[in-house]
């Protein structure tokens, strides 16, 4: 018989899963319109299918997730074997435990990348010892993706998910819009364990989150020059707020508006948008930034993060939980389990 779940420990599953769902579904929809969306399928996006061969998956199966989920999860598989919160030991150990992983890191965007190949090859890395002075190109939302996984080890704490994010990401994200994203994510994930949290909670936490990734990375972050992460996920939000009862028009606006794309400015902003649109209910959140197709994964994942530790696993449907776990040889469940032991142990220390 298995373990009955406490409701931390379910929050946490709906955390995991819910980032796991995100990504899966979204990386069918990645890179196409809205509007082709909706042509090829009749209407929404809803279910984890096959994927298509035109889009942007490789080798992919119904409920396989792509680098979004699978970084997190390699780190977290880290974490628990060594018994320790993050640190950047286990932030290096959890890239290059991912990196052994052909099927996911196939899908490495370039900033993650350009990190891991600092680790273990410089001379194919780029650096600002190069005629160029700002590395815009880095900016992307490949740390926002994974940090998640630091408001679920950090459920309730987020300051220390911040704290956290900013250790975990920067090998692999040296710029503040990119480290800000990534707090705002991760600070919201952590918020969403508080008992009788809103979605307009979570909203703040993300804002709270961003403003102090950008004032703890100051001191060390590459220059670049990028849209203000703060600024777009308020102006996210208004359009979210505004068009709560009209999913499509939602959608549209705030993929066209604000993009959902790989950008630290875009794609961030958009899931906190999508989380305001649809008043913090996790699948409609999914459902919304998957069909507004861009980096559809990216941004889907990181609203199942946030929406599954507020409303926990039983939103989602068993088929789901099981399609997960079978197509990419997890146990979100058990890892759910272990993440609170070891929550719990090191308070105990």
């Amino acid at each position: 018989m298995k373990e009955v779940l406490t409701d931390r420990q379910g929050r946490i599953y709906g955390s995991l899963l819910g980032a796991a769902v995100g990504d899966s579904m979204g990386a069918i929809s990645e890179g196409f319109s809205p509007e082709f969306l909706k042509q090829r399928y009749n209407g929404y996006l809803t279910d984890l299918l096959q994927p298509t061969d035109d889009g942007m998956t490789v080798d992919s199966h119904p409920g396989m997730v792509s680098d979004d989920f699978s970084v997190a999860y390699y780190t977290a598989e880290v974490m628990l074997e060594n018994h320790r919160m993050m640190d950047h030991d286990m932030a290096v150990k959890g890239l290059l435990r991912w990196w052994e992983h052909p099927e996911y890191t196939v899908y490495c965007g370039p900033s993650s990348r350009n990190g891991i190949m600092k680790l273990i090859d410089p001379d194919k890395a780029v650096s600002h010892t190069s005629n160029l002075k700002c590395l815009n190109g880095l900016v992307t939302n490949g740390g926002a993706m994974k940090s998640g996984i630091m408001g679920v080890f950090n459920a309730g704490d987020v300051d220390q998910a911040i704290s956290d994010t900013i250790t975990m990401c920067r090998i692999t994200h040296t710029n503040a819009p990119a480290l800000a994203a990534a707090c705002a994510v991760s600070a919201a994930a952590a918020k969403a364990f508080d008992n009788d949290v809103t979605y307009l909670d979570l909203i703040n936490a993300g804002i709270y989150g961003s403003e102090k990734g950008y004032e703890l990375s100051a001191s060390f972050a590459d220059p670049v020059c990028a849209p203000d992460v703060v600024s777009k996920i308020r102006w996210a939000v208004e359009i979210g707020l505004s068009h709560q009862d009209d999913f499509e028009t939602t959608m549209i606006e705030l993929a066209d508006t604000i993009g959902s794309g790989l950008w630290a400015y875009e794609a961030i902003p958009c899931a906190f948008g999508m989380i305001a649109a649809c008043k913090g209910d996790l699948l409609k959140g999914l459902y919304m930034a998957v069909n507004a197709g861009q980096d559809a994964d990216s941004t889907a994942c990181m609203i199942g993060y946030i929406l599954g530790a507020m409303h926990g696993y039983s939103v989602i449907p068993e088929r789901f939980r099981k399609l997960i776990d079978e197509a990419n040889g997890f146990d979100l469940r058990k890892m759910a389990i272990e993440i609170t032991k070891l929550q719990e142990g090191v308070k105990d220390e």
